[in-house]
């Protein structure tokens, strides 16, 4: 399985139960800052995160190195994904040369 075939990516918000994360103490935010390989181990899939821990006031903690459950990461809710706004292109010069009209030869 590739990264792009993966239900996480850079930039979104998982949240883990203890159980779906390895050695995990409690629940867990996490902003996802990188998306590592999956590995197989005892029948079950693992993908490696790199994050930002989400505290409880919203911001940034601790950066955490996590193994999650692939399955965990398919449930609804899990990932959130942010919106991400891309901005337009300036619209071309309807000259098509110089923008600057004090420009002069």
């Amino acid at each position: 399985m590739s990264n792009s075939d993966l239900p996480v990516e850079v930039g979104d918000v998982i949240k883990m139960s203890e159980t779906d994360y390895r050695y995990g103490i409690g629940a867990l935010r996490l902003r996802v800052q990188h998306v590592g390989d999956v590995s197989i181990e005892d029948g079950i899939r693992w993908v490696q995160l790199i994050g930002a821990q989400i505290n409880y006031d919203g911001r940034d903690g601790v950066t955490r190195h996590i193994q999650a459950r692939l399955v965990a990461l398919l449930r609804p809710g899990a990932v959130i994904r942010p919106v991400r706004h891309h901005r337009p292109a300036p619209p071309a010069h309807p000259a098509g040369g110089d923008t600057d009209p004090g420009w002069r030869t």
